[in-house]
């Protein structure tokens, strides 16, 4: 099945089963379903997020990564511009499609090395981290 949208610059693009998601420039999360139809069966908890409507997503910075596993999807965005000590902070959301959504801040100190999903346990997100000392 072939579908096409149109809208603002897509930054980074992750799909799951039976689900394609687009993070824009303008920090807007649109989750679809494999038909291209908006999927706005979730529901989401968290201050850095609001919904602009029931099928779009604002997220609370610029987007860093997105990978997406069965019905989840997981995102990482920046939290503010660099620090002066060149630390970044990161937003971590952890979004299950028809289920709930739940975000996770990564903390001063800490350095994002990689964000993937388990290959022993399909259903969990591992995010790899490293203190600065």
């Amino acid at each position: 099945m072939k579908w096409t949208m149109r809208f603002e610059e897509v930054k980074v693009v992750a799909n799951g089963s039976g689900l394609v998601a687009a993070i824009t420039s303008l920090n807007l999360l649109h989750i679809f379903s494999e038909g291209g139809l908006q999927v706005s069966s979730f529901a989401f908890y968290g201050l850095s997020c609001v919904t602009i409507d029931k099928h779009v997503i604002s997220l609370g910075g610029p987007v860093v990564t997105a990978t997406g596993c069965r019905d989840q999807l997981a995102v990482v965005t920046h939290v503010s511009d660099c620090l002066p000590s060149n630390e970044q902070l990161f937003l971590y959301y952890m979004i299950l499609i028809f289920h709930s959504f739940k975000s996770k801040s990564i903390n001063f100190g800490y350095v994002l090395l990689y964000f993937f999903r388990s290959e022993s346990d399909f259903e969990r997100f591992l995010i790899r981290l490293l203190e600065n000392s």
